[in-house]
């Protein structure tokens, strides 16, 4: 017997099922013909992707961005009981004031864990394949956090930069494969 496909997703339906159990579309009874792709692919096509991967690099990185925005955040918190040893002479930690070093502590962490949990939420609706318009804009969002730590310290728009060149590759990524998702 052959193998039956799924019209919109193009995995392999297990006998018996009546949704696909990639991407939950209704199979209403009908086979998808692979040679259909080899064809459309011969004919410069886009091949389907799965998004395998991009779920799990999303949690991955929110764990990641949770935790270190959580760890600024409490240097922010016992920075004054801290401030009199790391302070130079001059009453300032390279270059900057108690006061500055507060404002970038803030501004670092509360984008990292904002853009933590927003790629934590985003990548388990990617891995349910279901919410397409909210998982797109929490990794819109995840993306764009980063930046906002430049308001801290001028030097950390590198890192932002990075991580929101990165998150908008992956938004990429599933505004491309928008067919995965159930809803």
């Amino acid at each position: 017997m052959e193998e039956r496909h799924c019209i919109r997703c193009g995995e392999v339906i297990p006998e018996g099922s009546e949704y696909c159990p990639t991407c939950g579309a209704s199979l209403d009874g009908t086979a998808y013909d692979r040679t259909a792709d080899f064809y459309r692919n011969k004919a410069g096509w886009k091949k389907e992707d799965t998004l395998q991967s991009i779920p799990k690099l999303m949690m991955v990185y929110g764990v990641l961005a949770v935790i270190i925005g959580a760890v600024v955040l409490v240097a922010y918190g016992t920075i004054d009981g801290t401030w009199e040893q790391l302070a130079d002479a001059d009453g300032t930690y390279y270059g900057l004031t108690l006061d500055q070093t507060r404002s970038a502590l803030m501004f670092i962490g509360i984008p990292m864990v904002l853009s933590g949990l927003c790629a934590l939420v985003s990548g388990f609706m990617t891995g349910k394949r279901e919410g397409y318009r909210m998982s797109m804009l929490l990794c819109i969002l995840a993306s764009v956090l980063p930046l906002f730590m430049a308001l801290g310290l001028l030097n950390t728009i590198v890192f932002g930069i990075v991580l929101c060149v990165i998150g908008l590759y992956v938004t990429t990524r599933l505004y491309n494969n928008s067919q995965c998702f159930a809803s």
